[in-house]
């Protein structure tokens, strides 16, 4: 219907391959189903466009059917930027979580942490921003107990980046790549992260964010930071670093500039 205009898929994420990660965390038929079917989905779609824009070279090379190309995820970094002055102090042993329960990993990601690694902490506060109705999602965790606060919809996120003294992105399975870890980033804080959590994103572990494995390690991890504000320090340095260098709606915009160029080019 757009010809002769040039068009463009913007993949967000490859579906078919978060549902094949949630198939490897829960066999059932239904996610069977669901895969084949976002599988031909997909791969049909690509076949009708010129250019398909992922977020991640990990995207990129699962599509391969079309011309495509990695334009990242980024952040407005006049927007999100470290705040300093003794009102932008973090709450000591405050910790962070971003994500709407409309999407199940997130779900997921809470019932993990407040399952298994909740537990293993002492003294702290989890402050959990969920999205809108939130309430109409079910949670296998009580999210009722002391210390844990529950936010729907939060119109501006960034005060509750500046209190938090550590993010946590505890995400069993994720596709496309998590833009809350780049906004906490680009906040001047540190993030804690399973595997799933940085999907995609091409973060060194131990400079740019703390990797770990399982909830122990997790956990270990977060008292060990909580505990260390200089290592804290650290990191969210690298981190503002790293995002300003790779992240930033500038260095992606020209590339996006280009992309369009060369579209155009072609007609």
């Amino acid at each position: 219907d757009c010809a002769p205009a040039r068009t463009i898929l913007v993949e967000h994420d490859v579906t078919f391959d978060l549902c094949q990660q949630l198939l490897g965390l829960d066999d059932r038929w239904e996610l069977r189903r669901e895969l084949d079917l976002w599988r031909k989905f997909e791969t049909a779609a690509w076949r009708t466009v010129d250019r398909v824009v992922t977020m991640s070279e990990q995207d990129r090379r699962m599509v391969t059917t079309a011309s495509a190309v990695t334009l990242a995820n980024g952040v407005d970094l006049d927007r999100f930027r470290p705040e300093v002055g003794q009102a932008s102090w973090p709450v000591t042993r405050r910790i962070l979580f971003i994500g709407s329960f409309a999407h199940r990993p997130n779900v997921m990601a809470v019932e993990f942490f407040v399952n298994d690694v909740w537990p293993l902490l002492h003294d702290a506060t989890l402050h959990i921003i969920a999205g809108t109705r939130h309430e109409q999602y079910a949670v296998a965790a009580d999210l009722a107990q002391p210390g844990i606060t529950l936010e729907g919809f939060v119109a501006d996120v960034r005060p509750a980046y500046q209190r938090a003294a550590l993010v946590v992105a505890p995400l069993l399975a994720s596709a496309g790549t998590n833009i809350k870890v780049l906004e906490a980033m680009a906040m001047g804080k540190t993030v804690v992260s399973t595997p799933a959590g940085v999907n995609g994103l091409d973060l060194i572990p131990g400079e740019d964010f703390v990797l770990v494995h399982t909830a122990r390690e997790m956990a270990a991890a977060i008292e060990n930071l909580l505990a260390a504000p200089a290592e804290r320090a650290r990191i969210e340095t690298a981190a503002r670093a790293r995002v300003e260098r790779d992240y930033s709606w500038d260095t992606i915009a020209r590339a996006q500039s280009t992309l369009y160029r060369e579209l155009i080019a072609g007609c």
